[in-house]
């Protein structure tokens, strides 16, 4: 039999890139980000600029014709979060996903409320 190694979720947001949320079962580490195919050379730049605030909010654009995403950048452990913890991984680092051709946008603009 297998043991899963399951972690609390406070522990798993310490360094995301080497956990994964699997619904039902909890937080599981890896020992670190998948390895990419050989084939994944993209030279797209996925850092945010220097000085960017823990948790602020930033649009990435993935390669292909995927609509740009919103990720939160934990300054932390230096990785991008989906906002729902999506993917095989809870985080990733602008690295990885710049090789495998995603690309920074700009940060979140702030909404303009409207006044009644």
């Amino acid at each position: 039999m297998t043991v899963v190694p399951l972690v609390s979720r406070a522990e798993a947001l310490k360094r995301p890139t080497h956990h994964q949320y699997l619904h039902g079962l909890g937080y599981l580490v890896h020992s670190g980000p998948p390895e990419l195919p050989e084939a994944a050379r993209g030279e797209k730049n996925c850092a945010p600029p220097d000085g960017v605030g823990n948790r602020s909010r930033h649009v990435l654009q993935p390669p292909g014709k995927h609509p740009p995403m919103t990720m939160i950048w934990h300054a932390g452990d230096g990785a991008w979060m989906h906002p729902a913890h999506k993917g095989n991984r809870m985080g990733w680092t602008p690295d990885h996903l710049s090789k495998a051709g995603w690309e920074y946008v700009g940060p979140v603009k702030p909404s303009k409320a409207k006044h009644a």
